[in-house]
């Protein structure tokens, strides 16, 4: 349709709505979400995952706020289509459809995968309007009320009835339509004349550069190893993590993630789990541990106060140089001196890069218990029992003989004993995210787990099966 100063009328919009994105090869959209929240004078006790109890409202309590999310959407025509929900920056839902296939992950509600193919649905996110908005056609009754313009395109404005109103319902929608292409870039839905709900177009791109593997699936192996049947649903992932942008790339500048922890309290293990986060997302990072160095790089030291103290500064060194060179080092180092991670932290700040200490806050019985080494049951073999020069000169085991002194203000504090490494590691990139951006370093913050939600949010018993794994 021509846009012309002259109203449209009504079958020149019905035109537009079919023809829409037509001639579009590849398109990105920002969206924001309004809905009105309904208040409620119901409130409930539940139990909290920690073991307390908490109180929430019905309905989001007396005075309910309005709800305002943002979704980022890719579109590839005819059947290619990438969503991603925010809520605060922070991805909440997303979805993928290439082809027939499809994936969906929630937070709450975890992943999930499925072909169109062969159950011939698809879930509601990626079930877009915006896209093809001649579905309009069949739920509502058009009336075109005039032409006007939105972010300097030219737009033809409707309002629209249901086609079957609810019983004492008053409900009408307003849209503003691009004229070119036929995206409705406004939508609001009235009741009995209050906004209840609107969809805002904040940006589009009708000839974006869209990257193909942003579509693409990964496949992953059952949990039993077994070949995937319908007993056992293959799991599928987007190659390409939820996150995107030019802040992307700049969060793997100027880093380093260092832990520290008694020996046993799950160090290597949190910093395993980091790296794989961070490589998932295509972040270039290495674990720098303690005990490998101890092999190589800091083979002629000892456990002597002095000595632990050398092994912490050349770690500092090695860790500022990588970090400025574009590689998250992630140190997991039983470092028990503040004195020593005062001076790691010195040696970034001097070389112009972040310093991010995390705590594994783990009980010295839960890491005696746990003594993957046999460090622990060494030294409390009679024979094993350093001398008391010894155990003044800081050579004894790190919280037997010789102290640990805890962090007094970490960055990050996570537990090697209640909480699943994948959480704790998801903790430790939120915060190297929210950190990179007060620092200026990141464009936006918010991590959304790569593994597709299956596992972040497991504590308690769950997460406590996983504690023999834990290693320093």
């Amino acid at each position: 349709m021509n846009a012309t100063s002259r109203t449209p009328g009504l079958p020149e919009l019905l035109e537009t709505l079919y023809n829409a994105h037509r001639d579009v090869e590849a398109m990105t959209v920002e969206v924001r979400d309004w809905r009105r929240q309904e208040a409620s004078d119901v409130r409930v006790v539940q139990p909290a995952a920690d073991g307390g109890i908490r109180a929430r409202w019905i309905g989001d309590g007396r005075y309910a706020r309005p709800v305002v999310r943002s979704r980022r959407i890719w579109f590839q025509p005819p059947d290619r289509l990438r969503v991603e929900v925010l809520d605060g920056g922070v991805a909440v839902q997303a979805a993928v459809r290439d082809g027939s296939a499809w994936w969906h992950w929630d937070r709450d509600g975890g992943e999930s995968a499925g072909d169109v193919a062969q159950d011939a649905t698809v879930p509601p996110l990626l079930n877009l309007t915006l896209l093809i908005p001649a579905r309009l056609l069949c739920t509502m009754w058009f009336e075109v009320t005039g032409i006007g313009s939105r972010d300097a395109r030219r737009v033809v404005r409707a309002t629209g009835t249901p086609r079957q109103p609810s019983s004492g319902a008053e409900v009408r929608c307003e849209f503003e339509f691009d004229l070119e292409h036929g995206t409705p870039l406004y939508m609001a839905t009235f009741d009995a004349g209050e906004r209840v709900s609107a969809t805002e177009v904040v940006s589009v791109d009708y000839a974006a550069a869209v990257n193909s593997e942003i579509f693409s699936f990964e496949k992953l192996e059952t949990t039993d190893g077994r070949p995937p049947g319908a007993d056992r649903p293959q799991r599928v992932r987007p190659v390409m993590a939820i996150w995107s942008g030019e802040w992307w790339s700049a969060l793997t500048n100027h880093q380093t993630i260092w832990l520290t922890g008694l020996p046993g309290a799950g160090k290597t293990t949190i910093a395993r789990a980091t790296e794989q986060l961070l490589h998932q997302v295509g972040i270039h990072c290495c674990v720098l541990d303690g005990d490998q160095l101890r092999q190589g790089l800091s083979s002629d030291l000892g456990l002597s106060r002095e000595d632990r103290g050398e092994q912490a500064r050349r770690v500092s060194y090695m860790a500022a140089i990588l970090a400025d060179s574009g590689v998250i080092p992630i140190v997991a180092l039983v470092s028990p001196y503040a004195a020593d991670r005062r001076r790691a932290r010195d040696i970034h700040d001097a070389a112009g890069v972040g310093f991010l200490e995390v705590w594994v806050s783990t009980p010295l019985e839960v890491c005696m218990a746990r003594d993957p080494k046999g460090l622990y049951a060494a030294v409390r073999r009679p024979s094993s029992v350093p001398s008391s020069e010894a155990a003044s000169d800081g050579s004894g085991l790190t919280g037997l003989a010789s102290p640990y002194e805890e962090p007094a203000s970490p960055d990050v504090r996570v537990s090697g004993d209640s909480q699943h490494p994948r959480v704790a590691a998801v903790e430790i990139v939120e915060k190297l995210f929210s950190k990179s951006a007060q620092t200026g370093r990141v464009g936006r913050s918010g991590v959304m787990g790569a593994w597709g939600g299956s596992g972040c949010h497991h504590r308690g018993a769950h997460a406590r099966q996983f504690n023999h794994e834990l290693i320093e």
